[in-house]
Order: C-alpha cells, then structure tokens, then sequence
C-alpha cells in the first residue's frame, strides 16, 4: 500500500457514510445552528427588554433625539438588533416609525396644553433636531402643519 493510502484510513464510501451518520445525528449544519443560536439570544433579549421598557416610555426616554437605534439601545440597556426585532415583532412597526408617531403624538397634546408655545419650540422637545424636520413630519402624519392643526384645535 502507498505511503498516501496510508495516511488515508478510510475510503471515500466510507466517509460519506460516516459523514450521512453526523448529519443525521446533528440536523442543523453550522450555519442553521448559528442562527438558532442568534434567534434565541435576540428572543431572551426581548423578554427582557419588556420589563424595561415601560419605563423608559413613560418616562419619555423617546424624546432624547437620538440619531440611530443603536444610541436609543444603549440608553433602554439592550442592543440595536433585539430592539429592532422587538418593535417589528411585538410592536407591528419599526423603532424609527413608532418613535416618530409617539413624538408626533405628545407634540399634538403640548400645542393644545401651551397655545403661547411656538410649535418648533414644541418639536425640538419631544426630540426633533429642527424646525423643518418636525414641521415635515408631523404634515406627513396629520396631514397639516404644527401651527394649522393647533389653529383648526382649538
């Protein structure tokens, strides 16, 4: 026998064979069970992140202007990919989506609490960045601006 078919103990037969035997002894390749892995973690994360946040909403933690999701994570305690499943799986909407219909919603009740307030005052308070952004954004929700919709509210 050759020095190669020595150092080969088994034939090609045979590795598939015991190569059939693993698959079935271990169904998820390495990739499937990274994933399990990931979905698992990403789940243990959004049981927990449901006792937090509440309090992180009521106390209006969606105000601070955050830039991205990761920065809104790290203030709740959790990180940005539980988060974002947990506001597409639990909540029905993406963390940006919410975040803005909820300042929208909170601006709505201060211009009607404040009518002395400027409305971009208002805006950057429930955390938009600027007066045309809020201005923007709260037409594409209501479908009027800040200072209309208070004007036809009151």
């Amino acid at each position: 026998m050759s020095s190669a078919g020595k150092r080969n103990k088994y034939s090609l037969r045979e590795k598939i064979a015991r190569m059939l035997l693993r698959e079935e002894q271990h169904p998820y390749s390495t990739a499937e069970t990274a994933v399990r892995r990931h979905n698992g973690r990403v789940l243990q994360g959004m049981d927990a992140l449901e006792a937090v946040l509440p309090a992180w909403i009521e106390s209006k933690g969606y105000w601070k202007p955050h830039r991205t999701i990761s920065e809104a994570a790290a203030d709740i305690g959790t990180d940005s990919t539980v988060l974002h499943w947990y506001f597409i799986e639990r909540m029905g909407e993406d963390f940006r989506t919410w975040r803005t219909r909820m300042r929208i919603a909170d601006a709505r009740e201060i211009l009607l609490e404040e009518p002395l307030t400027p409305a971009f005052e208002i805006g950057m308070r429930v955390g938009f960045l600027d007066r045309s952004n809020f201005s923007r954004q709260f037409s594409a929700h209501v479908g009027m601006s800040p200072s209309e919709w208070r004007r036809r509210s009151s």
